[in-house]
């Protein structure tokens, strides 16, 4: 379905209701995510240690390039011998 959608996605953008419906889905889209996270969080023990680790990802994914597939894997590896 996507890959239908690619070659038309700029044209699509100028429709009236679909432009209207991305915000609506964009806000959806937030709110999934949102309660992924709080679902993932909630087995995790917080001790001082875990939320270094979760600073010093997120920082490196918001003000580094490095590319989110190294950080998971570098968080497998930290997470395997801690």
């Amino acid at each position: 379905l996507v890959l239908f959608i690619v070659p038309f996605w700029n044209d699509l953008k100028k429709i009236t209701r679909i432009k209207r419906s991305l915000s609506g889905i964009n806000a959806v889209s937030v709110g999934f995510i949102i309660a992924a996270f709080l679902l993932l969080l909630q087995p995790i023990v917080l001790d001082w240690l875990s939320i270094v680790v979760m600073l010093v990802t997120f920082a490196a994914l918001n003000f580094t390039r490095i590319n989110a597939p190294l950080l998971i894997i570098a968080g497998v590896l930290l997470g395997y011998l801690i």
